[in-house]
């Protein structure tokens, strides 16, 4: 399970089913200017003149549709950060302090300085959810995952924002570390709960964006979403490339481990989606459709689903010629388009950044 938190290849989970929620964006008919002067585009509005379209009263203990969104939205979030922020976290201050030792003891004792990252929003977050199910009467399975989870996750966020604090002023210089080994303490023991905790709410939260992306999905193209749904057919292939090769356990140092039989039809289909990404790039009229013409961040999708391509082929490449990385392609792992598993990964994460945007 640890292996779970303490890694930074896989991206976190895309959240495709937000837009469906509410009405995909349309740019056909309904456009609507927002204060700022720039075009929101809204699915049309239900009509409710008469008694038979007005809206029926929520129950109380049951979430409105727009609360219940509002939760799914946080559980999204949550998920992120603690695939993100917190994991980078964690990790910051096991770079610096023993992970083995029960005992706060540093591992470069010649270096007496050590931290950990600030994780303010991540803590807002958990509260705000935790405070909206209290409002719900009949908790679901990731309610009640969320719900196990929410005593470790909030000891362990409130632990690293006082460790974060207590070395940003380095107060440890001046009390000779007097609250480190507290805090050390207090984190360990948070973190064996959170990991078998927030394990089992990321799994519930798996299965429910899988169903939600489904639905999406099943919309979009009963909708003629025809470019919003490659969209997302070629992100989430990115992801299940990456979810393969996390199960094979390959990663830059071993690309020879790969198993071409499966990593090789989920980039076939890959690139099919790609080219036809790339082929709406040429389509005005496709691209107005759906109110894309006009949106800076579809270009910089293109460019980043590009230099993704680039990453995963030349890698498979490598593969097909039985040769190992190159001292070269290891060096640069952090910039999308290299011939690295890494820079794949940072790709996928960069497509999920500007379709987020889009």
């Amino acid at each position: 399970m640890k292996k779970r938190f303490f890694t930074v290849m896989i991206a976190a989970v895309m959240a495709f089913s937000l837009a469906a929620c509410e009405g995909m964006p349309s740019g056909r008919e309904d456009k609507e200017s927002t204060e700022n002067g720039s075009d929101s585009l809204i699915m049309p509005p239900k009509s409710f003149g008469s008694e038979e379209d007005r809206p029926t009263p929520v129950p109380e203990g049951v979430l409105d549709d727009e609360t219940a969104q509002q939760l799914y939205n946080l559980y999204i979030d949550i998920n992120n950060a603690m695939l993100g922020r917190v994991n980078d976290s964690l990790i910051e201050y096991f770079s610096y302090v023993d992970v083995e030792s029960d005992e706060f003891k540093l591992l470069d004792e010649t270096d007496a300085n050590y931290n950990c990252y600030s994780l303010s929003s991540p803590l807002s977050d958990v509260e705000e959810a935790y405070q909206i199910l209290n409002g719900k009467s009949e908790k679901d399975a990731l309610d009640q995952a969320f719900l196990d989870m929410y005593p470790s996750i909030t000891t362990l966020l409130k632990t690293l924002n006082e460790i974060n604090s207590y070395t940003t002023s380095q107060t440890y210089l001046e009390d000779n570390y007097a609250k480190s080994q507290e805090q050390h303490s207090a984190l360990l023991n948070a973190l064996a709960e959170y990991y078998t905790t927030g394990d089992i709410f990321l799994s519930e939260l798996d299965v429910v964006a899988d169903a939600r992306q489904q639905e999406s999905l099943e919309m979009m193209k009963n909708e003629g979403y025809v470019v919003f749904y490659s969209l997302n057919m070629v992100i989430n292939l990115g992801k299940d490339i990456l979810d393969e090769l996390y199960l094979e356990g390959v990663w830059d140092d071993n690309i020879l481990d790969m198993d071409l039989t499966k990593i090789q039809p989920l980039y076939e289909e890959f690139c099919t989606y790609a080219d036809a990404l790339l082929a709406y790039d040429d389509d005005e009229e496709a691209l107005q459709a759906e109110g894309l013409s006009n949106s800076a961040y579809w270009s910089i999708f293109i460019m980043n689903m590009k230099s993704t391509r680039d990453s995963i082929s030349k890698v498979l490449a490598k593969v097909e010629a039985g040769e190992a990385l190159s001292e070269f392609d290891l060096s640069i792992t952090s910039i999308a388009g290299q011939c690295n598993l890494s820079s794949f990964s940072t790709g996928v994460s960069d497509m999920i950044d500007s379709y987020n945007r889009l």
